[in-house]
């Protein structure tokens, strides 16, 4: 082991009171358990934290990475991926009472899917539509958490770089964004996001309704029907208002819908 890892293991000796054995026990079977995608300097800086002591290099090296290898609690990594889902930005109150903004997409390449959380500023590219659908995006200095399906979601903070299609060797094996529908006979619990076509046959105008928090929402219903079968649809808060433009027989795209308990009908 390189003189970085000495040091770090020398610190834990003195500081924790493990033994050397111990400690490259658990170097080695940190760097087995991300699948050697870390340097032995980066493991041994993970076991060092999990003794609540910290080496003057605070993140793990870790190499370009393609979206299959992530795995919660990596950090100061590189990936590559195409934009195959766009979520709107929203804003957020902070801890210090100030505005904050927040941005979700879906990163895919030839691997597998992550879903991309954009803070700060770099929400604002999608607001105006410089990350849309089918964008190439090079990501620096993310870290992954554990995401709300259990999936490796990756996290773009402050410290990272964004780089829109950037110049990798990885963007040609990136696949094309597909643009398949679900029908409404294979909707289920088990789908994330899903986009629906489908024709409408019944709406309801919004109505209110008061929350847990004793905040107010609003939400319309429309019902929609394709070949396969039908459907109910919630449109809340400020989508709910758009029904004032939807009548019966106007086709409708429902994109990054959440499916909720289905309503199906043959």
């Amino acid at each position: 082991m390189g003189e970085k890892v000495e040091k770090v293991i020398q610190q834990i000796e003195e500081e924790a009171g493990v033994t050397r054995e111990k400690i490259q026990e658990k170097i080695e079977a940190k760097r087995e358990e991300l699948s050697g995608f870390i340097t032995p300097e980066g493991a041994a800086t993970i076991v060092a934290r999990s003794y609540g002591i910290t080496p003057e290099r605070e993140e793990p090296e870790v190499r370009k990475l393609m979206i299959e290898d992530l795995c919660e609690g990596m950090s100061n990594i590189d990936i590559v991926g195409r934009v195959s889902r766009v979520f709107e930005p929203r804003e957020f109150e902070q801890k210090d009472g100030s505005t904050g903004k927040v941005a979700n997409i879906v990163l895919i390449d030839g691997t597998g899917e992550t879903r991309t959380v954009l803070w700060g500023d770099r929400a604002d590219l999608v607001g105006r539509e410089e990350i849309r659908k089918g964008t190439t995006l090079g990501l620096e200095g993310v870290y992954v958490k554990r995401g709300r399906n259990g999936s490796p979601e990756v996290h773009l903070g402050h410290r990272g770089e964004l780089e829109l299609d950037p110049v990798d060797e990885r963007v040609d094996d990136l696949p094309p964004v597909s643009e398949a529908r679900t029908k409404i006979s294979e909707l289920d619990l088990g789908s994330e996001y899903a986009d629906v076509l489908g024709k409408v046959i019944a709406v309801s105008q919004p109505r209110e309704f008061e929350r847990s928090d004793n905040s107010v929402g609003e939400v319309a219903m429309l019902r929609i029907v394709d070949e396969t079968g039908q459907c109910r649809v919630s449109l809340w808060d400020d989508r709910a208002e758009q029904v004032e433009e939807i009548e019966r027989g106007d086709p409708v795209l429902l994109e990054n819908a959440t499916v909720r308990g289905v309503a199906k009908y043959s």
